[in-house]
């Protein structure tokens, strides 16, 4: 089954909002972005996918992972991209399980350092905190339109995101 634009369920916060952050991994030219700290509550059930990019969900439906396999000389430079401003919390819960995304559109800025993943367009759309540096735009109808990492770090041999993960368990253990 494959679904254009992935659909979501959204509502009043219940949690703080949870670190989150790009990491680029130079050697495998890949986008990996930790979306909250791994725990047995947090843990890989299903995905949805298209050929380059692969969104990891919990068994709630919380997206936990973003693998984007596309090497950041293709992505589309925008000099006048920036994120959006107005961004609330909310409670995102993804509908699909197991299905294939038709490919979104992957923009960035100069300093590469942002990308807006771009799975519809939309003029209407609000703005909500998936993580500390993940942002969901969503259209009036609940639909995923377009997902924005906001800080990525350049990462050789995983050492960021490790370094990431740890902190993420020791500041969850305090």
């Amino acid at each position: 089954m494959s679904v254009k634009v992935p659909r979501l369920r959204v509502s009043t916060p219940t949690e703080p909002v949870v670190p989150g952050r790009g990491f680029y991994q130079l050697e495998e030219e890949s986008l990996f972005v930790q979306v909250g700290i791994s725990t047995t509550e947090r843990s890989f059930f299903s995905f949805i996918e298209s050929e380059l990019l692969r969104l990891e969900l919990d068994r709630k439906g919380r997206l936990i992972f973003i693998e984007l396999n596309r090497a950041k000389r293709h992505w589309t430079i925008v000099n006048s991209l920036l994120p959006p401003k107005i961004i609330e919390p909310a409670d995102l819960r993804w509908l699909d399980f197991r299905t294939e995304l038709e490919e979104p559109l992957y923009y960035t800025n100069n300093d590469q350092n942002i990308i807006k993943i771009e799975f519809a367009k939309s003029d209407e759309y609000r703005n909500y905190y998936i993580a500390e540096k993940v942002i969901a735009s969503v259209n009036s109808y609940d639909q995923l339109t377009a997902l924005w990492i906001t800080e990525i770090d350049d990462d050789l041999a995983g050492q960021e995101i490790s370094l990431f993960r740890s902190r993420g368990r020791i500041d969850s253990s305090s």
